[in-house]
């Protein structure tokens, strides 16, 4: 179980995340960042577990792609 401070991290690790999908104009993955860090602050942890499996998927579509272009 993770404690009031965890949390806090965590809210704030995906506010920086948000932040770089801002810079890299990936606003998909900018939206599925605050989605969970929204879900984060509220608590939610069914939002936030659903919000988690959509990022795990939008990186593991990012990394499939960046990977094809490996020279």
């Amino acid at each position: 179980m993770m404690d009031a401070n965890d949390y806090i991290q965590l809210a704030e690790l995906l506010h920086n995340l948000a932040g770089s999908f801002a810079s890299l104009r990936m606003y998909e993955g900018l939206e599925i960042a605050r989605e969970f860090e929204n879900a984060v602050k509220k608590n939610n942890k069914a939002f936030a577990a659903d919000a988690h499996k959509k990022l795990r998927a939008y990186l593991e579509r990012f990394m499939h792609y960046t990977a094809q272009l490996s020279v």
